[in-house]
């Protein structure tokens, strides 16, 4: 049997470029990645209790390029807060908080805030403090620390996020889902 060259090469190119590209095109905002900590530091906790009128949305992201390209999807609750007057956005993402078989992270979100519920959220103060955030266009993201009140006993499942996955789901966002733009408004003008 006679192995084309061409092909050999070819193939062997594309192992080594596929990373390549990853690298430049799909990790997301770079400049983001060592913000996590003081985007967690420099957030107040906030007490909401989830109203009856609310969206969740589903949507995903490319993190990388390959044969079968990885995804990373992610679940939000987009309502206005009436204790607040604010619209706001509970981000939470996929795959990455699990108990077995079960995406905590992905479920918390969808199925496990229910509206009449109280529960903590962070909230980056300066997003907080920022006329552009608050809006039904740009509502203030929020990310789950514990559960204070909830009518279902999920409590044992959804109770207090471990600080490690917290982490993770701001380092997400803020490569991810904020604009580059915005981050350098909000961050790196401000350094």
């Amino acid at each position: 049997m006679k192995t084309n060259k061409y092909h050999l090469i070819g193939t062997m190119a594309a192992f080594a470029i596929f990373p390549v590209i990853t690298f430049l095109f799909f990790r997301g905002n770079g400049d983001a990645y060592g913000y996590a900590d003081k985007y967690i530091a420099d957030s107040k906790i906030v007490k909401i209790i989830i109203p009856r009128s609310r969206r969740v949305l589903s949507d995903s992201f490319v993190t990388e390029f390959s044969r079968r390209s990885k995804h990373q999807s992610f679940v939000q609750m987009v309502f206005y807060s009436k204790e607040y007057k604010k619209y706001v956005s509970i981000y939470s993402f996929s795959g990455i908080e699990m108990d077995g078989f079960s995406d905590i992270g992905e479920n918390r979100v969808s199925l496990g805030l229910h509206g009449g519920d109280t529960f903590l959220f962070y909230a980056n103060k300066q997003q907080w403090n920022d006329k552009h955030y608050g809006t039904k266009e740009t509502p203030m993201p929020l990310f789950y620390k514990e559960c204070v009140e909830m009518k279902y006993p999920d409590k044992r499942v959804f109770g207090i996020i471990n600080p490690n996955i917290l982490r993770q789901y701001v380092e997400l966002y803020l490569t991810h889902i904020l604009p580059s733009d915005e981050f350098d408004r909000l961050y790196k003008d401000k350094d």
